[in-house]
């Protein structure tokens, strides 16, 4: 036992309890017992320290990072007498135990930077490891004053983790060679951790030449109920701290519990209003209601403030996602958007609410530091308004909460923001909703965008002048107003597309080239609808140029009774909530699905629905000149499922495919995906469907915005026309770029074959903010994989990235030489994941180098071993068993698309790699570097690394 905990003890047989209510400042007070003693040390120099915080740079700001370790005996306490609703609670010491955990320090480098003020923040653990949630809010207040904030592992959990911990990032999983050492005697201790962490932190330790002249303690749900309990019991006993910031709270947490006996804090107890410290209680709008009521707080004393900001949530995508970027210069952080995903960890069923509670954070510790400084109190905050008959809060007609602080987005709303109504699962319902007004309601509410800006500017001088906004903040809503407007979803989309009538097929035979396995077998299901209505053709208001920038507009009208097919998870816990709508292929004859050859092993895993859509009348109807003049087509292959189809001719196509997307997006009316609740589409098309989802891309998603991102595979070297047949001949220009005002990302993915065989090289583009132009090395236009092998290919067997030499596709073609087996699908499944993360989370794809020309640009070049250079690489060129092109080769029917494979023999592969050890490295290290550049997904490259071993071993057998 230390010196120190005698004298607590000592004090506290004196006193008879240790806490009675009228302590006050350390200074003014002898009584006031002293911290227990902690000893400082640096943690092993074993990698980096680890929090996940901001994600700039904080020497931008002149601070710097330290951390440390501290340790000691902490104590546990007990309740002297039953902890009452006032707050006011009599505690004392338990027992000690020991405890070394960790303490991240951010601070200015420079001491004339220094603000006096060091927050201190509890961290939170409730998704299973630290999580800095009020500084993730609050950070540009906290560094552009040059205040130091101190993080400190206070539970056992941002130790150790949890069983339900949302990912292993808890510090014992994250680098167990540095944080091995720490341990934790459990939570009972938490609070006396904190009070030692707070002493260290007065007597300047951990700040390096800082002078600290007052500590603040900052926390957020867990935490800042952590904070209540502390402020009632422990800060009486110690007094190590001079204000308290508490965020989104109502109640304290126990005081004590297992393996200690449980003292748990009484619900709804009050704050004591008896201290010196000055307490801040925040509290969004998700935080004040229970089963729909309301939950009144104390009224405002001398010492205690509580604020209530109205279109609030517990946590929102500011603290979570984009505020994790902002430095105070990015416009997008800003702006209120529908984002369904929180930090790559979670993805809800509603968009999560963007009211921007940071902004009246920002409020807070400013106006709590001057409090605490000077005695100046903050302004009292006006309260939510309630129903009178229920109880519940009162809203207006835009769905925003009555009363309460007021901000531009709660007075001048371009939102319906709420900080309720996510579904309940996991942790979405503390995130709140956001429902952007669209183009038409912000006109009804405002008239215009001027209009619309000098609200926002109203809102944002009175929140100013009330002491609920900072100035600096002000400028950036009013400056972000504009942008915000022209943000606005257009209006009604999907009601501007016509619905078709949709009936689901009969049982029966489905005809649908996927797949040599069932559905059934992988946990899927497949179902069919027909769908029927009547399309739009369009003509062209501009010149279709080369540069994307289409404006069409309606032409012609003509029924249809087309087809979708359905491929989902019959589970629906398993839906990964993404849909892969894939335009069929018709270049044979009859309907192939090319993209879902190559990539059907990612959307098994990840739980995707994949759509198989008859846009084209030659599915329906055949071609009297067809590549392959077999009966697949769908009036051939089943006529009497399919005889009543009909379709007006490919003109229509567009629009088939939009109406699909309004299918999918209201499948709830639909019933096309049961149960499942959709939230990504994703576009996609190989070849002449490809060419056809440029044209798209260009013409109809500015229209629309059917589709949140797109795919294009295998461009050839043409457009596909806007109008043809009947409706007239209205054919796009040779060369066409993907627009670059597009506000849904496009990743095209070309092959060796595509750029001089098919000509695809006239579309060649740089990346811009939506756009990536992805060159594959050592691929051809279709292969090996696609063709034949991938159709049997579940996600496990290494063996199907086994190179090999195969000449035939099932009997049907037969080629002079083997096809190209080269990394296609596994570079077509990496695309999918790009596209899906970036239309969620807003991360774009990897930009990667075009594939090398020479110097006329007409042909490729080539390394020694015959495989081109530059372009996206995989270990297949880069830790290379063949020479694989996207060359042509003589044969049947499409063997000028299939490129070839020539496997090297025993001496090449000697003299490569020696032996089996040097290839199967060679592999693995290619591999990892792929996955890093982002081209390849890390399970892909588990699969290639495995199957080295087995095509060493092909190689021996020959």
């Amino acid at each position: 036992m230390t010196t120190s905990l005698w004298r607590v003890l000592g004090l506290c047989a004196l006193l008879s309890a240790c806490s009675d209510g009228s302590d006050t400042r350390i200074s003014e007070d002898p009584d006031t017992l002293l911290p227990g003693e902690a000893a400082v040390t640096a943690p092993p120099e074993v990698g980096s320290a680890f929090l996940n915080s901001t994600l700039f740079a904080l020497s931008s700001f002149g601070y710097e990072e330290q951390e440390y370790f501290i340790e000691g005996d902490a104590t546990a306490f007990r309740d002297v007498a039953p902890l009452g609703e006032d707050g006011r609670w009599q505690v004392e010491p338990l027992e000690t135990a020991p405890y070394r955990t960790r303490v991240l320090i951010y601070r200015p480098e420079d001491a004339a930077d220094f603000s006096g003020s060091v927050y201190v923040e509890w961290l939170n653990v409730t998704v299973g490891f630290d999580l800095p949630v009020t500084y993730a809010g609050g950070h540009l207040e906290l560094l552009r004053r040059g205040h130091a904030i101190a993080f400190v592992t206070v539970q056992r959990i941002g130790i150790e983790g949890s069983e339900r911990s949302l990912a292993p990032l808890h510090l014992d999983a994250i680098n167990p060679a540095r944080y091995g050492p720490l341990e934790h005697p459990g939570d009972s201790f938490s609070y006396d951790i904190f009070t030692q962490v707070g002493a260290a932190l007065e007597r300047g330790e951990m700040l390096g030449s800082l002078e600290p002249r007052r500590l603040i303690a900052i926390g957020q749900s867990q935490s800042a109920s952590r904070l209540i309990t502390y402020y009632n019991a422990i800060q009486p006993l110690y007094q190590v701290y001079d204000g308290f910031l508490i965020q989104s709270s109502n109640n304290g947490s126990a005081l004590s519990q297992d393996p200690q006996a449980l003292v748990e804090a009484p619900r709804g107890a009050r704050l004591r209003d008896d201290l010196a410290a000055p307490a801040l209680l925040l509290r969004a709008e998700g935080d004040t209601t229970r089963d729909g009521m309301y939950i009144p707080l104390q009224e405002d004393s001398a010492s205690i403030r509580i604020w209530e900001p109205a279109a609030t949530a517990h946590n929102d995508d500011y603290s979570f996602n984009t505020g994790r970027f902002d430095d105070g210069n990015d416009a997008e952080a800003l702006l209120m958007r529908e984002q369904r995903t929180i930090a790559g960890l979670l993805t809800c069923e509603r968009p999560i609410n963007t009211g921007f509670m940071v902004w009246v954070l920002n409020a807070a510790i400013n106006k709590l530091d001057r409090w605490v400084r000077s005695g100046e109190a903050p302004p009292n905050g006006p309260r939510f308004e309630t129903e009178p008959s229920t109880g519940d809060l009162a809203r207006d007609a835009q769905g925003i909460v009555l009363g309460g602080i007021r901000t531009p987005y709660a007075d001048a709303p371009a939102a319906e923001l709420s900080g309720v109504g996510n579904n309940t699962d996991s942790l979405c319902f503390l995130f709140g909703t956001t429902r952007l007004f669209d183009q038409a309601e912000l006109e009804n509410l405002y008239g215009s965008r001027a209009a619309y800006r000098a609200a926002v500017s109203d809102a944002v001088d009175s929140a100013v002048e009330a002491g609920f906004l900072l100035g600096v903040d002000g400028v950036r809503i009013k400056q972000a107003a504009g942008e915000q407007w022209d943000r606005a979803p257009i209006s009604e989309p999907f009601g501007r597309i016509s619905m078709p009538a949709v009936t689901p097929a009969p049982d029966g035979d489905i005809s649908v080239l996927d797949s040599n396995f069932s559905p059934e077998s992988v946990g899927f299901q497949r179902t069919e609808f027909f769908l029927e209505g009547e399309a739009t053709a369009y003509s062209n208001v501009n010149a279709l140029g080369e540069d994307g920038q289409w404006d069409v507009e309606p032409s012609t009208m003509a029924p249809y009774r087309s087809r979708i097919v359905v491929y989902a998870p019959s589970t629906a816990s398993d839906f990964s909530g993404t849909v892969v709508v894939e335009w069929q292929n018709v270049s044979a004859g009859f309907e192939t699905a090319p993209v879902w050859y190559a990539a059907h092993t990612e959307a098994l895993r990840q739980g995707h629905v994949w759509i198989f859509v008859s846009a084209q009348l030659e599915g329906i109807e055949g071609a009297q000149n067809a590549a392959l003049p077999l009966p697949l087509y769908l009036k051939a292959a089943n006529p009497e499922r399919y005889g009543e189809l009909s379709h007006p001719g490919d003109s229509y196509s567009y629009d088939i495919y939009s109406q699909v997307a309004r299918v999918l997006r209201e499948s709830s009316q639909t019933g096309v995906l049961g149960d499942l609740v959709p939230q990504t589409l994703i576009a996609v098309g190989q070849s002449q469907s490809a060419n056809r989802m440029a044209s798209y891309v260009n013409a109809f998603h500015p229209l629309f915005e059917p589709y949140d991102a797109y795919l294009i595979l295998s461009r050839t070297g043409n457009s596909a026309p806007l109008s043809q047949g009947d409706t007239g001949f209205i054919p796009g220009p040779a060369r066409l770029e993907i627009r670059t005002d597009i506000s849904a990302p496009v990743i095209s993915l070309q092959a060796e074959t595509d750029l001089f065989l098919l000509g695809g090289v006239i579309h060649r583009q740089p990346d811009s903010e939506a756009f990536r132009l992805w060159e594959a090395a050592g691929t051809s236009h279709a292969d090996l994989y696609t063709n034949v092998t991938g159709r049997s290919d579940t996600g496990e067997d290494p063996s199907f990235a086994v190179v090999q030499e195969v000449d035939t596709v099932e009997g049907v073609i037969q080629c002079d030489g083997p096809q190209n087996n080269g990394p296609g699908p596994w570079i077509v499944n990496a695309a999918l994941r790009s596209l899906e993360v970036w239309a969620r989370d807003g991360q774009p794809a990897a930009s990667v180098p075009l594939l090398e020309l020479d110097d006329a640009g007409e042909a490729f070049e080539l390394d020694e071993l015959g495989n081109v250079l530059g372009g996206l690489r995989t270990p297949y060129v880069d830790a290379p068993a063949a020479r694989l092109s996207g060359e042509g080769q003589a044969g049947g029917s499409f063997c000028f698309t299939f490129g070839t494979t020539q496997l090297f023999d025993a001496a090449t592969m000697a003299m490569l790699y020696v032996d089996q050890a040097g290839y199967e490295a060679a592999v693995a290290e290619s591999a990892d570097a792929a996955v890093e550049r982002g081209v390849l997904l890390a399970e892909d490259a588990e699969r290639i690394k495995a199957a080295a071993s087995l095509q060493w071993q092909a190689l021996s057998a020959d």
